[in-house]
């Protein structure tokens, strides 16, 4: 007969698991991606910080405005290229930022490693903010709300967003105090108010990572938020469904 101590036990024990491995699920950066050679059309850039370096590659062309691309956990720079090409075409400079552990870049993904880096690869651009444009999906939508924080920027784009990573992982794990496991919050939500910037918000309706109600909710958050919703959006095909209207709306709110 198992008894409420048993159950108790259990509870306690799958908790003390999630707190362990939440981090490998949180940052499940793609294998076999390690090379430090930008493509013939970036630079590398290096930033400095407490730890390990970090690395960017950036698209400059004589762009008036600089877009901060920060992508999403299952992601590495490599996948942000031809984001990048799209919006120099459009005649803007893109810097695509890799994160700690990922890709070209040493360290290992937590919350403060990353900011750091993102804030360090900023820097080093010395773009002024009044040119600079944050662009943050899914994950780096939590990294993007956290520059645009930190420093003033021209504008804000998130693609995907959510309110906080707990209350993404509460919607799935119901039963687990998911707030007391993750201490990777990236609560963009409690953010949002005080960030008085143009937003521009990016959501597919068939959202089945990151509910799109999330997206609402922090466009009715932030001061000057707009919504640009995608019928039938997925999590990971917004571009690859929408690119050239999205990419337009990208290059439209940076101007």
């Amino acid at each position: 007969m198992i008894t409420i101590g048993v159950v108790v036990g259990l509870y306690l024990g799958v908790c003390v698991l999630g707190r362990l491995v939440y981090r490998s699920l949180l940052y499940p950066a793609p294998p076999g991606r390690s090379n430090t050679a930008a493509p013939s059309d970036a630079s590398d850039l290096w930033g400095e910080t407490t730890g390990p370096r970090a690395h960017a590659w950036l698209f400059a062309h004589g762009g008036r405005t600089l877009i901060v691309k920060l992508h999403g956990n299952g992601e590495t720079i490599d996948d942000g290229v031809s984001d990048a090409r799209e919006l120099v075409s459009r005649g803007f400079d893109v810097l695509l930022v890799e994160y700690p552990g990922y890709g070209s870049a040493d360290g290992h993904p937590t919350e403060p490693a990353i900011y750091s880096a993102a804030d360090a690869l900023i820097v080093a651009t010395h773009v002024p903010p009044e040119r600079t444009v944050i662009w943050g999906t899914s994950l780096g939508t939590g990294v993007a709300t956290e520059m645009a924080k930190r420093r003033k920027c021209r504008a804000l784009v998130l693609m995907a967003p959510f309110t906080s990573i707990p209350d993404v992982g509460q919607r799935v794990a119901k039963i687990l105090p998911v707030g007391l496991i993750v201490a990777d919050k990236f609560d963009s939500l409690s953010k949002a108010a005080s960030i008085d910037v143009p937003v521009l918000i990016i959501h597919g309706t068939a959202d089945e990572v990151v509910p799109y109600d999330m997206g609402v909710t922090l466009s009715k958050t932030f001061p000057r938020a707009n919504l640009m919703t995608i019928q039938g959006g997925h999590h990971n095909d917004l571009l690859f469904t929408s690119g050239d209207t999205i990419y337009e709306a990208i290059a439209s709110h940076a101007r």
